[in-house]
């Protein structure tokens, strides 16, 4: 293993003489201790990394990179995304600033999260017409299109690492579910209306 400082961070790759394993957590966390206080810790590995490690890594804000026998390198963790998005200006290529995004994120997946519970217990409000009138009732196949809708929804953004804007949009995209639902309902007669 070569060890080399540079600015913004500290370097660890791997040489090609490293056996083909992933790269375990030990590794990583002894970067992160040897790399200074408000630094970058950057890690570079031809074999990839355990979840373990990957798991340390971020949350020790450890970016991990992964190169190929061509040199050329992928990014594995949100820290290293964020560095390859923020590259092109020093200003927002700090760990600080990695921070408040990663706060800010997380805020709005909880907004998001309360958007997907309010809509499901609308939602299961309106399956309560099929109690009435079966499956076929257009309000009742209404809801069960905007269920269809918002379980897209959600599965995009928990299949894959998404942004603020688009938790936001996506969160936009579960009101305006919520809007046509309830829309739906006011157009019921009382008898069928959901308490």
């Amino acid at each position: 293993m070569v060890d080399w400082t540079s600015t913004p961070g500290k370097l660890r790759p791997r040489s090609s003489t490293t056996p083909r394993r992933p790269s375990v957590r030990l590794p990583v966390q002894q970067l992160r201790g040897a790399a200074p206080e408000g630094s970058w810790a950057l890690f570079y590995a031809l074999s990839g990394y355990t979840a373990s490690a990957v798991q340390v890594a971020d949350q020790a804000r450890v970016a991990l990179f992964r190169y190929d026998q061509d040199a050329n390198g992928t990014t594995v963790n949100e820290v290293a995304d964020f560095l390859l998005r923020s590259r092109q200006t020093d200003a927002t290529a700090r760990p600080e600033a990695f921070a408040l995004e990663q706060e800010i994120k997380a805020v709005t997946q909880q907004s998001f999260d309360v958007a997907v519970s309010l809509f499901m217990s609308l939602a299961n409000r309106g399956l309560e017409v099929a109690k009435v009138t079966g499956t076929f009732h257009p309000f009742v196949r209404a809801v069960l299109d905007e269920l269809d809708r918002v379980q897209g929804i959600t599965q995009g953004v928990h299949d894959r690492t998404v942004t603020v804007s688009e938790f936001l949009q996506a969160a936009e995209q579960i009101k305006d579910a919520a809007g046509r639902l309830i829309t739906a309902m006011d157009g019921l007669p009382d008898s069928l209306r959901p308490n």
